[in-house]
């Protein structure tokens, strides 16, 4: 099974975009799909806080990915 990184825009209540994007994991196990949001979100004009964050990210889809395929 394949983790995914994936990123959304965060939305105000009226549903204009805020500017931030979060961070969530997205995989299948037995055919059911789950979101696992990371809690991490960055500026994407902050080229150095969105690597930061993105680097952040994959070592945290990492491990999620080794958990999944160790059983």
């Amino acid at each position: 099974m394949k983790v995914n990184l994936r990123e959304k825009r965060e939305r105000d209540e009226s549903g204009q975009l805020k500017g931030r994007v979060r961070l969530f994991l997205d995989y299948m196990i037995q055919g059911k799909r789950h979101k696992e949001y990371l809690n991490l979100s960055y500026d994407p004009r902050n080229r150095e806080e969105k690597k930061e964050t993105l680097q952040l990210a994959e070592k945290t889809r990492l491990r999620r990915q080794l958990e999944i395929d160790s059983g």
